[in-house]
């Protein structure tokens, strides 16, 4: 097993804001690393203005944003990249995702991605294996919950607090030669099979954990205890 480099890393982090549905839980930003650049996709752009960030780009079809916030930014010199709903065939939050590689980042935060239909919850979450998103480190961060894929071939580093929950779930087929430290149910280069719930509600066992896989998707869910939301009332 080589000794490959682990993320995170240190560099650029950009933070793409979806649009959270109402009654969704609301979004913890204490953990996260800050961004040097916010990018709005669509009703995420309220999202921006109750975190009280001023995006540097808004993009979408802009079918669910306030139009008012939208000309007051775009007045102040922000960004604004519309899309005809008929002509794009993204959802808003990937044409975000993607924007964001313009700034060469080493971390994609995306927040406001889950709760709501179903349908744009399970696309936000595998769009993290969309291939030009591979050589970053691409995380969603719900609350106090985050979501990352996890990259075979090295040891993906997880960050929090003894107790906290850690989840491994394979996708797109099975996930091989996992191998974990610091958890409280151990893997050794075993392979967890699709579709089977073996890497559920593992443990951190200390601040610090590592994961590794040879090949396949998987998706690391971690829920970090402690983290209490900062933001009163509902996203919109």
């Amino acid at each position: 097993m080589s000794e490959s480099a682990t993320f995170p890393q240190s560099g650029i982090v950009v933070w793409v804001l979806a649009s959270s549905p109402s009654g969704s839980p609301d979004t913890s930003t204490g953990w996260l690393p800050k961004p040097g650049y916010v990018v709005g996709a669509d009703g995420g752009s309220a999202l921006a203005a109750r975190l009280s960030l001023t995006p540097n780009l808004v993009i979408g079809d802009l079918d669910s944003a306030d139009s008012s916030l939208i000309a007051g930014w775009e007045a102040a010199g922000v960004q604004v990249m519309r899309y005809r709903h008929t002509e794009k065939v993204e959802t808003d939050t990937e044409l975000a995702a993607l924007a964001a590689l313009q700034w060469q980042p080493t971390s994609i935060y995306i927040l406001g991605a889950t709760g709501g239909r179903l349908d744009h919850e399970l696309a936000n979450m595998l769009l993290l294996t969309h291939p030009s998103l591979a050589p970053l480190d691409v995380r969603i961060a719900s609350g106090s919950q985050e979501i990352f894929l996890a990259k075979p071939g090295l040891w993906n580093e997880l960050r929090g607090q003894s107790g906290d929950i850690v989840s491994l779930l394979p996708v797109g087929g099975d996930a091989q030669g996992v191998e974990t430290q610091g958890l409280e149910y151990p893997l050794t280069h075993e392979t967890l099979l699709l579709g089977r719930g073996r890497g559920v509600s593992n443990r951190l066992l200390a601040p610090k954990a590592q994961v590794w896989l040879d090949r396949g998707f998987m998706l690391v869910v971690h829920l970090h205890s402690g983290v209490e939301p900062e933001i009163e009332g509902e996203a919109k």
